[in-house]
């Protein structure tokens, strides 16, 4: 009776650590290509789940058509919504810029790269 219940406990434990480590954050590279707006020089994203603001950044002074921005993210679907300019911009100041929404998919550790296409 001892050994079942050492057992049960056991079974119990490994079953709690793999719910809490899938749903722990995992460290994601999300790479965004801005070589189809002419001259981009600055990117706003926010990142939403399920309507819920995560993470929002402003990326100024974009280089060599791609801007990196890391993030800690757990498994799951992401909203992202973006916006591209050839110059700083504030982030409501947003006349004539390129704009767009996406959905992203995390699972693990990894790099994602976006065409931040209009």
């Amino acid at each position: 009776m001892k050994k079942l219940t050492r057992l049960v406990a056991l079974v119990a434990a490994l079953g709690a650590g793999w719910l809490l480590f899938g749903e722990r954050p995992h460290d994601v590279v999300l790479v965004y290509d801005v070589s189809a707006v002419p001259a981009a020089a600055s990117v706003r994203i926010r990142i939403s789940r399920g309507g819920t603001l995560l993470r929002w950044a402003m990326l100024d002074h974009v280089e060599r058509a791609q801007a990196r921005h890391p993030v800690r993210l757990p498994d799951g679907t992401y909203h992202l919504e973006w916006w591209v300019a050839p110059e700083v911009i504030q982030l409501h100041g947003t006349g004539g810029v390129a704009h767009g929404e996406r959905e992203i998919e995390v699972s693990g550790d990894q790099t994602i790269v976006l065409s931040l296409a209009p």
